[in-house]
C-alpha cells in the first residue's frame, strides 16, 4: 500500500486466518500426491499468490528451523532456532506442481545447512544491513504442527493463550497451526507499509 521510507517504525497488527476443513484436507491430498509435506504445499501455494500480487518471479520467504540437532541439545533447556532463506522462481509458465517439487529439493538442500547462524549468511552475503528492513527476506512464514501429548503429562492440562502483538519483526509474518486437521493462525503485518484491509484480502 506504502512505499517503504528510510525510517519504517515496526509497529505491527495482526489478523486472525482460518482454512476450513475441506480446504486443509484438500491441501493434505495434494501434498500426498505429489509426495511432499503439507509445509511445501502451503507455501507452494503461498509464493504463487505473492508472486501475482507483487509482479515479481524471485521469491524468498523466512522460516523459523528446530536447531536441536544432536541428543544432547534434546536435553538442553533454551531456545534453538535459526531461520531459514527459501528461494524459488515463481514463473507463469511452470505449474503448481513443478514449483512445488523445486521447493521441496530447497527445502531438503536447506535443512542439510540448517546448522550454519542466519548472521553469517548474511556476512558472507554482505548485504547492507538497514533499520527499515531485514536482510534476504521481508516475508516469514511458519507452520507448526499440533502438539502430540506424552503419556507421563496426562496430568497435566494445557489451552491456548492468544498473545496480541503490537510490533513487527517483518513486513509479513504468516504463522499457522494444525489443529484437528484444520489449519490456522494469524497474519501479523507492518502498518506503515500495508492498511488493515490489505492484509484481510
Amino acid at each position: 500500500d506504502r512505499e517503504r521510507g528510510q525510517d519504517i517504525k515496526r509497529h505491527g497488527e495482526t489478523v486472525p486466518v482460518e482454512f476450513s476443513l475441506a480446504l486443509s484436507e484438500k491441501i493434505r491430498l495434494i501434498a500426498q500426491k505429489l509426495n511432499v509435506t503439507f509445509f511445501v504445499a502451503v507455501l507452494a501455494a503461498y509464493k504463487i499468490y505473492l508472486s501475482k500480487l507483487s509482479g515479481s518471479q524471485d521469491i524468498i520467504i523466512g522460516t523459523p528451523a528446530t536447531c536441536r540437532l544432536t541428543p544432547v541439545s534434546e536435553r538442553v533447556v533454551g531456545c534453538f532456532i535459526n531461520t531459514l532463506a527459501l528461494r524459488s522462481q515463481v514463473t507463469e509458465q511452470g505449474s503448481y506442481q513443478q514449483l512445488a517439487l523445486a521447493l521441496h529439493t530447497t527445502m531438503l538442500d536447506a535443512f542439510e545447512h540448517q546448522s550454519v547462524p542466519f548472521d553469517d549468511v548474511v556476512g558472507t552475503l554482505n548485504l547492507d544491513r538497514s533499520q527499515n528492513t531485514s536482510p534476504v527476506f521481508q516475508i516469514l512464514f511458519a507452520l507448526y504442527s499440533a502438539l502430540e501429548h506424552k503419556d507421563n503429562a496426562r496430568e497435566f492440562s494445557s489451552s491456548e493463550l492468544s498473545i496480541q502483538s503490537h510490533s513487527a519483526k517483518f513486513d509479513i509474518t504468516w504463522s499457522l497451526s494444525e489443529v484437528d486437521g484444520r489449519l490456522s493462525g494469524f497474519l501479523e503485518y507492518a502498518t506503515a507499509l500495508y492498511d488493515r484491509e490489505t492484509a484481510i484480502r
